[in-house]
C-alpha cells in the first residue's frame, strides 16, 4: 500500500527531530509537503530502497554520528525539535516483556529530598567533568557498579520554586542480571532498567539503555500498564517526546548522583541512619493477610551532604573515583576502572571492599 505524506513523513521524523531544531524542523516538514507528486514518488522509492537494503552502521557509530550533527546544526534541550514530536510507544510484546521485568524487583529504599538537596546530589557528579556533554553517563553498568538497583525518589521542588515547585516522585530500576544483559547484547542496545513514574492506577516508564562504546545512558520509547490505547492515544496528542524524556532524564540526573554519593566514602555516611517503614500490600482475596515489606527511607539534608563533602575544612582527603571511559586526541577511548583517589588514598586502598550501606530489604 502507497504511503500518503503524512505516513511518510511519519516514517523518517523522529531520526531527522533529534537533529534539527524546532525552526529547522518545521521549514523542513513544510518543504516536504510542499513538494510535487513527482517529488514525492522519488522519496518513496527511496523509503522503500532502504527498508529492503538497510544500512547496517553500529549504535556507537550512530550515536556518534547523531551526537556530530547536533553540535552542527546547534541543537540544544531548548530548541530541539524533539519538543514538535508526539510520545511514541513501545510494542505490545516489547513492552509486556520490560514490564515483567520491572515488576521481578521492588524498591528497597525510599529516598525524599528538597530541590536544595536534589541540586547538590546532582553537583556531585555534574562539575567533576564525567559527562562532556551533560547527558548521564553509563559507566557504572560497565564497571559494574551499581551500588542501589531499586529505589523511589521524591524530590519536593517548593523550597526552590515557590510558585511553580512540585513534589516529584520516580522509581529508578536497574535489573538485577544488567551485567548479563550487556554482555548478551553483543555491541548492540541492551535494556538494562527504567525510570518508572505512576498516576492513580496508570504506571508508565521509560527503558533505560546502553551499549558497548557509548558512554551514556539513552532512552528508549513509552511503556505502559494500565493505560488503554485510547489514552495513549490522547496523550501522544497532548504531550510531546521531549517532556516526556525530560522528567526521566531529571530523575536520572538525581539517580546517578545518588550512586555517586553512596561511592564516595564520605558522602555515603548520609544514607547510614534510615528509618525502617513498612510498605502494607492488599490482596485482592479477603482470606489473605496483607502482606508487609519493610524498607528503608532517607531523608537528605543540604547541611549533611556539605559536611560530607567537606568536613570543617572544605577538603575532602580522600574519595572514590568511578570508572569512566578516558578519550585521546586520536579518537581511542579506554575504559579507566575506578580507583581511590586523594591525600589518603594509599590507606583507603588497604581496606576491605567499599561497603554498600544501601540496598536489599530488610
Amino acid at each position: 500500500m502507497e504511503l500518503t505524506r503524512e505516513q511518510a513523513f511519519h516514517s523518517i521524523y523522529m531520526g531527522l527531530a533529534q537533529l534539527m531544531t524546532q525552526e529547522q524542523f518545521t521549514e523542513f516538514k513544510r518543504n516536504f509537503m510542499a513538494m510535487s507528486d513527482y517529488e514525492f514518488q522519488k522519496v518513496l522509492a527511496v523509503l522503500e530502497y532502504c527498508d529492503e537494503h538497510p544500512l547496517e552502521i553500529s549504535v556507537k557509530d550512530l550515536v556518534a554520528f547523531r551526537k556530530e550533527m547536533k553540535k552542527r546544526n546547534n541543537v540544544t534541550d531548548e530548541n530541539s525539535a524533539l519538543h514538535c514530536c508526539p510520545v511514541t510507544y513501545l510494542g505490545e510484546n516489547t513492552n509486556r516483556m520490560i514490564w515483567d521485568d520491572i515488576c521481578k524487583s521492588k524498591p528497597s529504599d525510599y529516598i525524599h529530598m528538597m530541590g536544595r538537596e536534589d541540586t547538590a546530589v546532582c553537583e556531585l557528579w555534574k562539575n567533576s567533568g564525567i559527562s562532556k556533554d551533560g547527558s548521564v553517563p553509563s559507566d557504572l553498568f560497565f564497571a559494574g557498579t551499581v551500588p542501589l538497583l531499586d529505589c523511589d525518589i521524591t524530590v519536593d521542588e517548593r523550597d526552590v520554586d515557590k510558585e511553580n515547585g512540585r513534589v516529584c516522585s520516580a522509581r529508578v530500576v536497574v535489573f538485577e542480571d544488567y551485567r548479563d544483559r550487556i554482555k548478551n547484547a553483543g555491541g548492540s542496545l541492551a535494556c538494562v532498567g527504567a525510570v518508572v513514574t505512576v498516576q492513580g492506577d496508570q504506571t508508565s516508564f521509560v527503558p533505560m539503555m546502553v551499549c558497548e562504546g557509548v558512554d551514556s545512558i539513552m532512552l528508549s520509547d513509552y511503556g505502559w500498564h494500565n493505560i488503554s490505547k485510547e489514552q495513549r492515544e490522547y496523550m501522544s496528542q497532548n504531550m510531546s517526546l521531549s517532556g516526556v524524556l525530560k522528567y526521566a532524564v531529571l530523575f536520572l540526573n538525581t539517580w546517578y548522583g545518588i550512586q555517586i554519593a553512596l561511592l564516595h566514602p564520605t558522602v555515603q555516611t548520609i544514607f547510614s541512619h534510615p528509618r525502617t517503614e513498612a510498605v502494607k500490600k492488599h490482596q485482592k482475596s479477603k482470606k489473605r493477610k496483607r502482606v508487609t515489606r519493610y524498607v528503608k527511607k532517607h531523608i537528605i539534608r543540604y547541611e549533611d551532604i556539605q559536611t560530607a563533602m567537606y568536613g570543617n575544612h572544605k577538603n575532602t582527603l580522600v574519595w572514590y573515583v568511578i570508572g569512566h571511559w578516558r578519550h585521546y586526541t586520536n579518537g581511542k577511548k579506554v575504559f579507566v576502572q575506578p580507583y581511590w583517589k586523594g591525600t589518603l588514598r594509599e590507606l583507603k586502598m588497604n581496606l576491605d571492599d567499599r561497603k554498600r550501606i544501601v540496598g536489599g530489604t530488610l
